[in-house]
């Protein structure tokens, strides 16, 4: 199926005494996003909203253009123009006002950039709406003590091909039926497009008389779709909110203080900072329901051309801390993946606009139930529990139909294909040490496994019969809440004796042609207290090693591996970075056993240490754990998960 684009400029003009104030916000600039796009230039990290698959930067400091930058378009993964849309004045004698830029912000849920011209002050303001559409402000205010005239209108141009339809509406066509459209709003002066400059600018400038001490207020509107259908259901949207435009500004203000207020602890601290570059940042890789993605979700990284679709791991964690301040999007989140549960039972890894493209080659680590069970906690919705439950048992049945090859109830990695490239996908720890040597073995069919026996994997498993019982106890359905909990009891009386070794204190992956241990150290072994399986004796064992800081407690601490292991690679992906999601698994555990002054420690210093947490640089998809280096993908969703989840804990102010 080909994919669509459209990207709609709806224009009015509204004269007022002032525009809707903004609430003054602490958390100014949390986040650096300035670029000046070009043709083939990648995006280090945009402002977007409302599931939009496209989002805007701000440009230089020093840049005099009167508009943001782009769009870029992560479903065409480009750049559309330096600035598509800019604003033009000019004064009573029809010559061009130049103004310089005197200052420009990110905050949670705008962008704003401020010019002066002897005493005109003009701010553009650009924030999202409803269905991921943008709306941008351009307020005019004289500042003299006499009337002023002015004449303004908006243009701009694309690396694109820019035509006009039948109805003087404006597109910038990609390939396809993919466009940016146009539209003409108030006043309805038409434009003039130029097809071989790729330009086009408004027919008559609109000329205003502005007293002194009064505003103008013009205003945009972007919006983007993927088919004609979906551009119709824009329009809809668009021509709904045409007479209240300003009031989106309002809105949007009012739904992000309400993410804020849902976040931050009532006990303010240096670090509450984390917490809201964490829901910017989630908030900022959603994108909404398209083409072959049936729901709303999370990209792990609007930044990397790559992660433009929905993963499994990634989704069951980002739906748990989206559950905190937006369970509509928490639930959608992990309804996505469910829409391509085959009819074995599994969820595919990764799903995409396009569906030839989904990755039914492995899954990927059962969190699914833990992600619904989190997502209640915070909504109460029976009725999404109801809905889900069928869904998280069938998941559930297929670990032990298709990946327990030796039928012993211990369950493997694997895949659909028999690659051990699969199979460590499906892991999530694509390239750990502990696979090293690993062989793939055969069970039939599609069912191909590891030849060793997770734990992590099993440690997971045995949670999620934790958590289908209280699923199925919240919808009054004991017999089913019973057996899986008596499931897990028969399970977790056997798993020290299984995976724990009694002389170096710590968990271990299993060789099934052997019974021995896989002599690896990784943060895998946390995986059995976060799930409160082992008793206080084995629980001391693992704490002694994550907190030596030999092995896990390194100036960044948690890396995926041992410090003192001689295959650690600080840059080496699964193979010693510090991941987020390993490094609150880790706390968790440590908390969960009364570890306490542990767990505050290393929050602590996955807070102090992380390069640029507390300034205004993105979080990342991994860190470096000797020096806290930032590596990898940049505005990194389940990074962000992790860090609200880690805040939320209240370590850091215990």
């Amino acid at each position: 199926m080909q994919r669509f684009l459209s990207l709609v400029l709806l224009i009015g003009i509204f004269l007022q005494k002032s525009i809707l104030a903004q609430d003054v916000n602490q958390y100014q600039n949390i986040l650096d996003i300035k670029a000046y796009p070009e043709v083939k230039s990648k995006t280090a990290g945009l402002f977007s909203d409302q599931g939009a698959w496209f989002g805007f930067c701000l440009l230089p400091d020093t840049s005099s253009i009167t508009g943001f930058g782009g769009p870029w378009v992560l479903s065409d993964k480009k750049w559309i123009s330096v600035s598509l849309a800019q604003v033009e004045f000019k004064d009573e004698n029809q010559k061009i006002i130049r103004f310089t830029k005197i200052g420009q912000t990110y905050k949670p849920g705008i962008i704003e950039s401020i010019f002066k011209a002897n005493n005109l002050e003009l701010r553009l303001s650009l924030i999202f709406g409803e269905q991921g559409i943008a709306y941008e402000y351009a307020t005019l205010t004289n500042s003299s003590n006499t009337r002023v005239t002015v004449s303004f209108s908006w243009y701009g141009d694309s690396w694109h091909k820019i035509s006009a339809d039948v109805d003087n509406n404006v597109f910038v066509k990609l390939k396809d039926d993919r466009r940016f459209t146009v539209y003409q709003g108030q006043p309805n002066s038409g434009f003039i497009v130029d097809t071989l400059k790729n330009s086009y600018k408004q027919k008559s400038p609109e000329r205003i008389n502005l007293k002194s001490g009064e505003k103008v207020t013009s205003w945009i509107v972007f919006g983007l779709s993927f088919n004609s259908d979906e551009r119709l259901a824009e329009q809809r949207v668009i021509s709904k909110n045409f007479n209240d435009a300003l009031q989106q500004l309002d809105k949007s203000t009012k739904r992000w203080n309400g993410y804020l207020e849902s976040v931050l602890l009532k006990q303010k601290s240096e670090y509450d900072v984390i917490a809201v570059k964490s829901v910017m940042t989630l908030i900022s890789n959603w994108k909404k329901a398209g083409l072959d993605l049936h729901h709303d979700g999370l990209v792990p990284s609007h930044a990397v051309t790559y992660f433009d679709g929905f993963w499994a791991w990634d989704s069951w964690k980002h739906a748990v801390a989206l559950s905190l301040f937006e369970p509509e999007l928490a639930k959608n989140q992990i309804r996505a993946m469910f829409d391509y549960q085959d009819s074995l039972g599994m969820v595919p890894d990764c799903i995409y606009l396009d569906k030839a493209e989904n990755n039914l080659r492995d899954t990927k680590p059962p969190l699914a139930a833990w992600a619904v069970y989190e997502t209640f906690k915070n909504n109460h919705d029976t009725a999404f529990v109801r809905e889900m439950l069928p869904k998280l048992e069938a998941y559930h049945s297929w670990w032990y139909k298709y990946r327990d090859v030796n039928k012993n109830g211990w369950c493997e990695y694997g895949s659909t294909d028999g690659t051990l490239e699969a199979a460590a996908w499906e892991s999530g720890m694509d390239n750990a040490v502990r696979f090293d040597s690993v062989k793939m073995l055969h069970a039939g069919g599609v069912a191909w496994s590891m030849d060793q026996e997770s734990v992590d994997l099993n440690g997971f498993l045995l949670a999620e019969k934790k958590f289908l019982s209280e699923l199925y106890k919240v919808c009054r359905i004991i017999s089913k809440s019973n057996k899986y909990y008596n499931d897990y009891q028969i399970h977790k009386s056997k798993f020290d004796l299984h995976f724990f070794d009694i002389f170096k204190g710590y968990y271990f992956d299993v060789s099934i042609a052997t019974g021995n241990k896989i002599d690896v150290e990784g943060t895998e072994a946390f995986i059995p207290l976060w799930a409160n399986i082992p008793s206080k004796v084995s629980a001391i064992g693992v704490r002694n090693i994550i907190m030596n800081p030999n092995k896990f407690n390194t100036f960044m601490p948690i890396p995926t591996l041992a410090a003192d292991n001689p295959k650690l690679d600080v840059n080496g992906y699964w193979r010693g970075p510090v991941w987020l999601d390993q490094a609150w698994f880790g706390v968790m555990a440590l908390g969960n056993y009364k570890f306490t002054d542990d767990a505050k420690g290393l929050t602590l210093k996955l807070f102090r240490n992380a390069d640029g947490l507390l300034n205004d640089k993105p979080i990342h998809e991994n860190y470096n754990p000797l020096t806290g280096e930032r590596l990898k993908a940049p505005h990194f969703s389940w990074s962000a998960c992790h860090y609200l989840l880690l805040y939320r804990m209240g370590y850091h102010i215990k």
